[in-house]
């Protein structure tokens, strides 16, 4: 014998209500007849009521889902389902966690006490870090120099204007506790076929890390792409990685031609005596 009831049910923020069927006796395994409060895949629970193994396939097992119902409980006729809240803490309510691996059936993992505060979803806190870590990444502001006056056969120094790789840095976003780290990398594109790519932001003279030496003249636009990877962990949780961040930035740049001068020797030039010189002066 089956009935048709209207269930509530919460993705986490937002509630609708269906229409279901709820049997008189179930399977186990059939989470239709339960009242869904809670419905997911990717997910950080901040309670200690969810075991750690738990805590993790809820948070990275793509293709699984999750869910949390409170517990059916039938009346004298045997064939309605209401909601339990007894025995749990500071009005935490009382609910059947339901985890489904990918590709396989429900699995009953017992019940829990959980507000709903506790259940985070992963999409949404991780476009408040990625908000945060927008906010945190340092603009460009390339040069190189010598800024007037670069010629051939001479190196050209570069830098980013930005410094090298933030420190991880922790936050409280949606009531969870997350630590962040970005790794930036640096890629400069002198000319066709002469790439850079570098862990250092660069320097002014005499940092070398970020040079390049033309062997022609001419106008040069370098090119330098700044990557920030990230990753973040959320509660103990994770990693769990960021879009990467790209800044591009071009410098025009005038390479003239060097010239070789000759020029006579003086008694004061290092290494030479030459006639004229006082005897036995050597510079």
């Amino acid at each position: 014998m089956s009935v048709v009831a209207r269930v509530l049910v919460c993705v986490v923020s937002s509630c609708i209500v269906v229409v279901g069927t709820v049997m008189a006796s179930a399977s186990a395994v059939d989470v239709v007849v339960e009242h869904d409060r809670y419905v997911g895949s990717h997910a950080i629970i901040t309670s200690a009521a969810v075991d750690e193994a738990s805590r993790r396939d809820l948070s990275s097992c793509d293709g699984c889902a999750w869910r949390f119902a409170a517990p059916c409980q039938a009346d004298s006729g045997g064939n309605t389902c209401t909601s339990v809240i007894r025995g749990c803490p500071a009005g935490r309510e009382l609910l059947r966690f339901w985890f489904a691996p990918r590709g396989r059936p429900w699995e009953d993992r017992g019940l829990v006490c959980l507000l709903g505060s506790e259940i985070v979803p992963v999409t949404r806190l991780g476009s408040d870090v990625r908000d945060r870590f927008e906010r945190r990444v340092p603009r460009q502001n390339p040069s190189c120099e010598p800024e007037s006056g670069a010629v051939t056969q001479l190196p050209l120094v570069c830098q980013s204007g930005q410094p090298g790789p933030a420190p991880v840095w922790d936050e409280s976003l949606l009531g969870v506790d997350v630590r962040v780290q970005s790794i930036p990398v640096w890629r400069w594109d002198f000319d066709p076929g002469a790439r850079l790519e570098t862990t250092s932001p660069g320097g002014a003279y005499p940092d070398m890390s970020v040079t390049h030496t033309y062997r022609t003249s001419g106008v040069r636009l370098i090119r330098v792409t700044t990557e920030w990877r990230g990753s973040y962990t959320a509660d103990g949780l994770g990693p769990f990685p960021l879009p990467a961040i790209r800044q591009v930035a071009e410098i025009p740049v005038i390479i003239g031609q060097a010239r070789a001068v000759l020029t006579r020797p003086t008694c004061t030039d290092p290494g030479w005596q030459t006639e004229g010189c006082p005897a036995g002066r050597m510079a």
